[in-house]
């Protein structure tokens, strides 16, 4: 291919052998041009005079009327014109003994045509030399305007935040840093996950080119990405290891890879399903995007595992240190019994689901998937731990505990502490009913969660206090569960006899006063039912436990509840407060809808 800064070189040539009548010379030199420039006018029109003079009339006649298709200056298509007149009279076509003469003729007759092209200085020199200077500048000048265009439409297109290594030489790499692998793919991918850097020397550093149409890459030592060749295989790419790592994943790598997880990109824990595959242009050092990779994130490289691997090594030689210092070799020998039956349950039934620890006494069982359930040991000392009793489990319905803490009771009874709470603030734990005097459980997740709430109860053997939530209430009163009141979180009232007969006079609001007092025995029906809240507030509700509780609203000749409608559904409970032993006074009615 003939480079632009050579076109003058080559056409001086032309056009001088051209003049000193080596035409086959010539020709040589405007064959080259017409190749890389085969509508340039000035390289047809010199075409057509140098095939004058090889009496190549014909293919003399298609470049001077090119001449007239292509250009778009009048004075070279007046002197293509003048030319192909000359051609078709009578003296070009018609040869007589005098044909070398008439050719140099002719051939005067056609330079002259091509001189009147010229300025009146150029057709003033007589100098051959000195009309390429002045034919040169003037190619010169065209190819320079046409650079200037190229320039200008680069500029518009370029973008700053995609800066190539072609910019700046010193991020170009050495040219012979891509070695191939012999390899299989699905090796140099595992090799990638295990130990990278191996990968490192034997690949290059490639960046992405911004380009509307192709996914292009070149070398670049601050690249993005990792170029392998394999053999007989092609061209692939990779992450560089450290990129997503450092940073959320770029419009760059979207482009290049499928992406699974996106939204757990931010960990930096990624492995590479797939490798992106491209292909080597015929530019020097640059390949294009043929097929996207894949990319998952929150799935670990052998690597990183490797390093997850050694740190749990280190935590459990920590924890085993720290046992023998607080239990001594005596104790040894079970803890590590106990943490190889863990390991066969982990393997047998998951990772453990609940852990019960009752908070009367030390006793505790854990749950697993399946409803199995494991009983535990309790290691008492300085520092108590709650641990497997075995290395296997039973269902659940064969054990002591289906009937105390059965699912459907489980579920409805597990509440959480007060906030406030002095030694397990909002902790969950269960209350069971079953006994004749109630025990509580506390509820964790992992048997390290059960041990650090067993080391907070140590001399601390006690129930925990639970507390009545005003959704639960609103809840279990309209669905009609009288279950639920019938525990000890809830007593029992009548109006005072004063209330019932009307002698309880006025308050100062003029409003007659409503009291209660506590029913101790059974021997009269109590009609309404009070409670505590955490808001140190006493609650009044009708006594769910009697069939004529509606009755209770409907005949409200002292306006403890406001009825609105039909439904009887509780809104609000009324408020009471206490004004002596068990006796408590109306505040504020309750609301019923």
């Amino acid at each position: 291919m003939v480079k632009k800064t050579n076109f003058s070189y080559l056409y001086g040539l032309a056009y001088s052998n051209f003049g000193e009548g080596n035409y086959q010379e010539a020709y040589s030199y405007i064959k080259q041009l017409i190749a890389d420039f085969p509508q340039d006018p000035n390289v047809l029109l010199l075409q057509g005079h140098i095939c004058v003079g090889l009496e190549n009339y014909n293919l003399a006649n298609q470049a001077y009327r090119a001449v007239i298709k292509f250009s778009e200056r009048q004075d070279l298509i007046e002197c293509a014109q003048h030319a192909l007149n000359q051609i078709d009279e009578e003296t070009i076509h018609n040869h007589d003994n005098n044909g070398a003469k008439n050719k140099h003729k002719r051939i005067d007759r056609i330079n002259f045509a091509e001189d009147i092209l010229q300025d009146n200085q150029y057709n003033k020199s007589n100098n051959l030399e000195e009309k390429l200077n002045l034919f040169d500048q003037k190619n010169e000048i065209e190819l320079l305007k046409k650079e200037i265009e190229d320039l200008k439409i680069k500029v518009n297109q370029f973008n700053l935040q995609n800066i190539t290594a072609s910019l700046y030489p010193y991020l170009l790499q050495d040219k012979n840093v891509i070695k191939l692998i012999d390899f299989p793919l699905s090796r140099v991918i595992d090799i990638y996950h295990e130990a990278p850097q191996i990968l490192e020397a034997n690949g290059c550093l490639v960046s992405l080119i911004d380009d509307r149409k192709n996914i292009i890459f070149e070398l670049n030592n601050i690249g993005n990405f990792w170029l392998f060749q394999l053999r007989d295989q092609g061209f692939y790419l990779f992450p560089k290891p450290a990129q997503l790592q450092r940073a959320s994943v770029s419009d760059s790598f979207s482009k290049v890879f499928i992406i699974e997880n996106k939204e757990n990109q931010t960990n930096g824990k990624f492995i590479v399903l797939k490798p992106a595959k491209l292909q080597i242009l015929k530019v020097d050092f640059s390949w294009q995007l043929i097929e996207p990779g894949e990319i998952k994130f929150e799935e670990f490289s052998l690597e990183f595992q490797w390093q997850q691997e050694i740190k749990s090594i280190r935590k459990e030689h920590e924890k085993f240190n720290q046992l023998l210092d607080e239990r001594g070799y005596a104790s040894l020998d079970f803890t590590i019994v106990s943490q190889h039956w863990e390991q066969s349950l982990t393997k047998l039934y998951g990772t453990v689901y609940k852990v019960f620890v009752n908070i009367c006494m030390p006793i505790a069982y854990a749950i697993y998937k399946d409803q199995i359930l494991v009983p535990c040991q309790i290691l008492m000392g300085t520092n108590p731990v709650i641990v497997p009793g075995w290395d296997r489990g039973i269902p659940w319905e064969h054990s002591i505990y289906v009937k105390l803490h059965a699912s459907e009771n489980t579920s409805r009874q597990e509440i959480r502490t007060f906030p406030n709470h002095k030694l397990l603030p909002n902790q969950l734990y269960l209350k069971e009913t079953n006994w004749e005097i109630n025990h509580t459980w506390t509820i964790a997740k992992s048997y390290e969660e059960a041990s650090a709430i067993l080391r907070k109860l140590v001399d601390n053997w006690e129930l925990l206090e639970y507390p009545i939530l005003f959704s639960a209430i609103l809840e279990n009163f309209n669905i009609g569960n009288t279950d639920y009141f019938q525990s000890d979180n809830f007593f029992f009232l009548n109006l005072t006899a004063a209330t019932r007969l009307g002698i309880q006079g006025v308050g100062i609001d003029v409003k007659p006063i409503v009291e209660f007092q506590k029913i101790i025995d059974n021997t009269d029906p109590a009609l309404y039912i009070g409670f505590h809240l955490d808001d140190n507030c006493t609650y009044l509700i009708p006594n769910l436990l009697i069939s004529k509780w509606k009755q209770v609203i409907s005949n409200n000749e002292n306006k403890i509840f406001e009825l609105h409608g039909s439904n009887y559904t509780l809104v609000e409970p009324a408020v009471i407060e206490a004004i002596g032993n068990d006796i408590w006074r109306l505040v504020k009615p309750g609301k019923f809808d």
